[in-house]
């Protein structure tokens, strides 16, 4: 189960149909994201928000899956209510537990392959919608913070170890 200690008090944090919760976010209006299996096995990402009136201490819950994902997870929240989060799916060139990294803004998704890399794990993002995290793919020599309005890949998927490519700015 997942759950919220808020001035001494302990709250049950479980979506509807949850076998299993995991909540790993929460910002300054008090919504609270994370993610919960269902009971086909099924992992979601969710966001709670306060619920009101009789509601208060359950919560309202969303279900947070990405169209074509096998499994979301809802991994942090901003004050302006951006969600980073990662997803996995299954094609022939990533297998279904390479996970890939997405942001929620405003009901839009948008996926990001930091420097085109075949594994990208958001952490953290603030709320100037700057984040940091993980990849794991080719190696080049300079590391970018995405977010704000642009992400840094680079300009071709080739790796030239002796002339990396440039990166480009996106969105």
């Amino acid at each position: 189960h997942g759950f919220l200690l808020d001035k001494g008090v302990y709250t049950r944090i479980d979506p509807p149909g949850a076998s299993f919760t995991e909540a790993v976010g929460i910002n300054g209006r008090g919504q609270i994201v994370g993610f919960y299996l269902d009971a086909e096995g099924t992992i979601h990402g969710f966001l709670r928000d306060k619920g009101r009136g009789a509601r208060r201490d359950k919560g309202v819950f969303t279900t947070i899956d990405l169209p074509s994902a096998l499994a979301t997870t809802a991994d942090d929240i901003n004050n302006r209510g951006q969600i980073v989060g990662t997803y996995s799916e299954v094609s022939n060139t990533r297998p279904l537990d390479t996970p890939r990294a997405y942001l929620l803004d405003d009901g839009a998704f948008t996926l990001i392959d930091a420097f085109g890399a075949e594994n990208t794990q958001i952490g953290r993002i603030n709320d100037r919608g700057e984040f940091v995290g993980a990849y794991r793919g080719p190696a080049f020599p300079d590391a970018h913070l995405c977010g704000g309005g642009d992400c840094c890949l680079p300009t071709t998927p080739d790796l030239d170890r002796e002339h990396p490519p440039k990166p480009r700015c996106i969105w």
